[in-house]
């Protein structure tokens, strides 16, 4: 998980500021979006890492709104995920926030959808059909 530094207020609404991820000091960490579409052998071990990612979340119950590719940069240096937004239960009535059996199966519902996901957006990436086929 990449730091949290709190909240800020934009013109959308609230919001919160992640740190920057690096691969250098020079070089940005990239999405996992960009290493799924452009098919680079880097997919195998993201995809290895989303199932370790899935167990972090559950052990220290993290639960998350919006798993996308492009909420999640792939630290190519320390071979490791960071998850950069989508993190909280926006749930009208957050009952999950209150019984982690609740809660790890929300995880691992959304999961499950995001692996579907996976698997529609990037046709073409054979890393991640051989996976989830």
């Amino acid at each position: 998980m990449a730091d949290c530094y709190g909240e800020v207020n934009t013109n959308l609404g609230t919001g919160l500021v992640f740190e920057l991820c690096r691969d250098s000091e020079t070089t940005i960490s990239k999405s996992i979006e960009y290493y799924f579409r452009n098919n680079r052998e880097e997919s195998i071990l993201i995809l290895d890492n989303i199932e370790l990612l899935k167990k972090y979340l559950i052990k220290n119950l993290i639960l998350f709104t919006d798993l996308t590719p492009d909420n999640i940069l792939y630290k190519v240096n320390e071979n490791k995920l960071m998850v950069i937004d989508g993190i909280g239960n926006y749930d009208f009535i957050k009952i999950s926030n209150y019984f982690s059996s609740l809660a790890i199966n929300k995880i691992n519902r959304k999961f499950d959808r995001f692996k579907l996901l996976l698997f529609e957006m990037y046709p073409d990436n054979t890393f991640i059909q051989k996976r989830y086929s």
